[in-house]
């Protein structure tokens, strides 16, 4: 506890020391959540990825990552609502189940059969004149920390 020290206008209390917080880490600003530091998000990045169920038997995806040797597949069955099975398009016949919302993820699979060097190309950043400012942070690329309201200690 705080010694206090009487006077005629009151007691006179020394300030207690705060501690630094631990989101920011003392500087009061925090990393934008949204575009991740860079400023800029992608236009129409609010649209959901969309698959449509009666488009799904036949349909050609891609995967991001080499998935049994191969990337290029296609939807051969569907299980259930949320769960299909996808060929590989070549070679020896290997099949992968796949729920329909993991489909869904770019980071994952691409609609399509697309190339390696479009995912490359893709994973580099945003194109030019696909992207707008960020709306949150204003591109400044950083916002007041919510934990200490940009004082830096809690």
């Amino acid at each position: 506890m705080a010694r206090q020290f009487d006077t005629p206008y009151g007691p006179i209390v020394p300030p207690v020391r705060r501690l630094v917080c631990n989101n920011c880490r003392g500087t009061g600003l925090v990393q934008c959540d949204l575009c991740f530091g860079t400023g800029l998000i992608v236009n129409g990045g609010t649209r959901k990825n969309q698959i449509q169920r009666s488009r799904l038997p036949g349909l050609r995806v891609t995967s991001v990552n080499i998935l049994n040797g191969h990337r290029h597949y296609v939807v051969s069955e569907i299980l259930s609502k949320t769960e299909v099975v996808v060929r590989n398009s070549c070679g020896e016949q290997k099949d992968v189940r796949v729920s329909v919302d993991e489909l869904k993820r770019k980071e994952k699979w691409r609609l399509g059969w697309v190339t390696l060097e479009e995912i490359r190309e893709a994973e580099r950043g945003p194109l030019k004149g696909k992207t707008k400012e960020c709306h949150k942070c204003k591109a400044k690329k950083m916002l007041e920390c919510r934990t200490c309201y940009g004082m830096g200690e809690v």
